[in-house]
């Protein structure tokens, strides 16, 4: 049995997201280095990229409203401006494709 990557919400301990969305850790494992960018300035990334991506599949696979993610997730606005940045990137597309 595969087991989901284990991450809690920040600032909500305890709070972990539940929906079939999440990427286990096997598919973690073979997707996260599309989702991270070269030569990386500036701050440090305020909620976890597991995170933000589970956020961004979970929003795909229900075609839910942003605003309308479970709380479980990252603000709205950090899922929303993560997923315009990698869709445009075509980061979704070679994730999809890897995970075939």
């Amino acid at each position: 049995m595969v087991e989901k990557a284990r991450i809690e919400h920040p600032g909500r301990p305890g709070r972990k997201p539940s929906l079939n969305a999440d990427l286990t850790d096997a598919e973690w494992a073979l997707v996260r280095d599309l989702f991270e960018r070269d030569g990386q300035r500036g701050a440090p990334p305020r909620y976890e990229r597991l995170h933000r991506v589970n956020a961004c599949c979970c929003a795909l696979r229900t075609g839910c409203a942003w605003r309308l993610l479970p709380k479980t997730f990252p603000p709205w606005q950090a899922t929303c401006k993560s997923f315009s940045r990698w869709a445009a990137a075509g980061v979704f597309e070679a994730m999809h494709d890897r995970l075939r």
